[in-house]
């Protein structure tokens, strides 16, 4: 659906005034409470129109087991990734699958965050959808990288045709060393798991040792105008208990997931899955996490970027034509700049 349209045809809440009151506890303001990456996606004219609901970060997953039967070393850079992928496709092992169907997921826990890690100003180009974002040399590059893993034979071609079931799937028999998926993975696939499989979770490689960043996965609600604006009291005092500790450990508890706030108790986190909990531990000061607001606000461009990335992997185009398609379909796209 067009949030943003209805949002800007006056058929939203504005949550504003929401943000502004203490939250359930009265600790803070619930502006402080909600999960700040997902607050900046419903951003529209200066005023806020969506409320995250849930707190998702996208990330790359292996099998520890795989790994320590191999001696392969987890690695933190480009360069240390290239090497290592080299290794494992030596061993018999492609190094990465992705789910074809939904390329965006390869996007949200790989691409994106090489352009971010490269130059976090194109990054922001592409976010507000500027014309000549995707040509910029951080975008190049990093599209080049995945065109480089492909004709390196590091990406499996069984991928085009997987959904993230299927894809995931693969990953699990160690058909593949690395899977792009996120959070939810482990409770995704929770009676797949072999008992030693030991999965772990690694952000993007980054361009030094100990610094890279993820994409932030947000579901939000949005606020309809009724007829009766008296219930919007009545829906301001459900927004606040829905972001209350109480809530957030019941749905850690029954989803394996993060409510969507800032900051989370000790006894939420323990509720969440094993790997769910090492990629919160793991997203500290050194990992940067991106509001991926063009895949929200200009669906035109999530959707050629979809395309884009299957096309590479298929041999169809090159990384030039890549990014010539995608600053295309930036400049067409309504709200363009």
């Amino acid at each position: 659906m067009d949030y943003y349209g209805f949002a800007k045809e006056g058929l939203l809440y504005p949550v504003d005034d929401i943000l502004a009151e203490q939250n359930a506890e009265g600790t803070k303001t619930m502006e402080e409470t909600i999960f700040s990456a997902g607050l900046a996606l419903g951003e529209v004219d200066g005023s806020h129109y969506f409320l995250p609901t849930s707190k998702l970060i996208a990330g790359n997953f292996y099998s520890g087991k795989l790994f320590a039967d191999n001696n392969w070393t987890v690695p933190s850079t480009w360069e240390e990734y290239q090497t290592l992928c080299k290794t494992i496709k030596d061993s018999g092992v492609t190094p990465m699958i992705y789910a074809g169907v939904y390329p965006f997921m390869l996007a949200d826990a790989f691409l994106v965050p090489m352009i971010q890690n490269l130059d976090p100003k194109t990054m922001e180009a592409i976010n507000n959808n500027e014309a000549g974002a995707w040509k910029q040399p951080a975008a190049l590059e990093a599209v080049t990288r995945l065109q480089e893993m492909r004709d390196a034979g590091y990406i499996d071609k069984n991928s085009l045709a997987m959904d993230h079931i299927q894809s995931q799937i693969d990953f699990i028999g160690n058909n593949d060393a690395f899977v792009p998926s996120g959070s939810w993975l482990e409770g995704e696939m929770e009676d797949q798991w072999p008992d030693d499989f030991d999965l772990q979770p690694m952000y993007a490689p980054g361009e030094e040792a100990g610094k890279t960043s993820t994409t932030a996965v947000v579901e939000c609600m949005v606020l309809p105008k009724q007829e009766d604006d008296g219930k919007l009291e009545y829906i301001k005092e459900l927004v606040k208990l829905f972001y209350s500790e109480e809530n957030a450990k019941y749905v850690a508890e029954k989803t394996g997931f993060l409510l969507a706030m800032e900051e989370q108790s000790d006894e939420v986190m323990e509720l969440l899955p094993k790997s769910a909990q090492t990629m919160w531990k793991m997203a500290d000061d050194n990992v940067s996490i991106i509001s991926p607001s063009y895949k929200v606000r200009y669906k035109e461009v999530l959707g050629e970027l979809n395309n884009c990335i299957n096309a590479l992997i298929q041999e169809e185009i090159n990384a030039e034509e890549f990014c010539e398609r995608m600053d295309k379909v930036a400049q067409e796209t309504s709200g363009g700049k």
